[in-house]
């Protein structure tokens, strides 16, 4: 592997392990002057308005971040001790994620839609000590501090209001504060054995509460084969569906490990295709849902475009044309579409084929349970 600068490849990088966090480490060092995290602009003249246009971080920024915090946290837990995540998708989700890998915690992604109930199920299920949160989360967690013994510190990755009162048994923590002891203080990076849990990812139980996947750092890892490097051929992602769910994330480390971009959507559904047709990803998963709505908006217009119409090759014309413009919706870049979550049915499956004939159409479910078996 060499490292890649703005003209040219100088330096080889030398893999020193197999495990998760050698390669994030690979990752950081290879592409240091690439995109990697990526955010939409907020209109400077109406913050409740987005522009057309994305910040970027680059990996040497992402990557000195991820280095300090995991160093910073090592103030708060040690090894082998349980994390919880629970915010919107944002870079500091991912960051918390890989530092929780350099430094062998055992990370505990929380779907910020679960009840209070079922979060504090998760908390004392695993005895968190340490919540990473946003700021649309603190209050919750606050509130429920007292229901979960076991919490000592939440870290913010927002501004805290100066108004926080002190809590009793609690320690609030600003996560750039965190990241500025890190890159102070440097701990011995631990690294995660093979057979050692990972992760524990939670889903909605059929009945009662939720149920925890426990993942090794083997199983973990085989969803992100090693790799065939190309300078060349930079994936790019949309990053949507919650980070607390398997699929997301797993793409998402996916694509961070190949020198990819992630872009980070606003979490405003309405806008979801437009901000496909921005960021122009490389592959783009949807549940049925998604898949579902299209192919009812198409046969609505189909119907519409061809009601008055009889002449079976007329019908077939307009049907073609209109393919061609639903096909639109999925830009030319990417090349493959995964339907996640649960199946689609057959019809649907066949619409997509049919529309989507620049991309591999496949589908994908069941990854919490069992990873990324094809």
């Amino acid at each position: 592997m060499v490292r890649e600068i703005a003209y040219g490849y100088v330096e080889a990088v030398e893999c020193a392990g197999e495990d998760l966090a050698a390669r994030i480490h690979v990752a950081i060092n290879t592409y240091q002057d690439r995109f990697c995290m990526g955010t939409r602009d907020i209109n400077s003249n109406n913050s409740q308005h987005y522009t057309d246009s994305y910040s970027w971080q680059t990996f040497k920024t992402i990557g000195e971040r991820i280095i300090n915090f995991s160093h910073g946290l090592r103030r708060l837990i040690k090894p082998r001790d349980y994390i919880g995540i629970c915010a919107a998708n944002r870079p500091e989700w991912l960051i918390t994620d890989f530092a929780c890998i350099l430094q062998s915690f055992v990370s505990v992604p929380i779907y910020r839609l679960f009840t209070d109930h079922e979060i504090s199920f998760i908390i004392n299920n695993t005895l968190i000590s340490v919540m990473v949160c946003d700021k649309e989360m603190l209050s919750r967690l606050i509130q429920l501090h007292t229901e979960c013994p076991s919490l000592r510190h939440i870290v913010c990755m927002d501004s805290i209001p100066l108004t926080m009162p002190k809590i009793n048994g609690l320690s609030i923590h600003e996560m750039n504060a965190i990241e500025r002891y890190g890159s102070i203080k440097r701990y011995e990076y631990v690294q995660t054995k093979p057979d050692e849990c990972i992760t524990i990812i939670y889903t909605s139980g059929s009945s009662g509460f939720p149920k925890g996947a426990m993942i090794s750092e083997k199983a973990f890892r085989s969803n992100f084969p090693q790799p065939n490097l190309s300078f060349r051929n930079e994936p790019v992602k949309l990053c949507y569906r919650p980070l607390s769910w398997a699929t997301d994330r797993q793409s998402s480390i996916g694509v961070f490990l190949a020198g990819g971009r992630i872009a980070f959507s606003t979490g405003d559904v309405t806008h979801l295709m437009e901000e496909v047709s921005l960021v122009r990803p490389t592959s783009f998963s949807g549940p049925p849902t998604i898949w579902n709505k299209i192919y009812s908006e198409y046969k609505t217009t189909l119907a519409l475009m061809t009601r008055d119409q009889s002449n079976t090759d007329i019908i077939a014309t307009i049907e073609e044309t209109l393919l061609q413009q639903f096909a639109k919706l999925i830009p030319i870049r990417c090349k493959l579409i995964a339907v996640g979550g649960s199946m689609v049915s057959p019809v649907v499956f066949d619409f997509m084929k049919r529309c989507f004939r620049h991309c591999q159409i496949m589908e994908s479910y069941g990854t919490t349970e069992s990873g990324g078996i094809t």
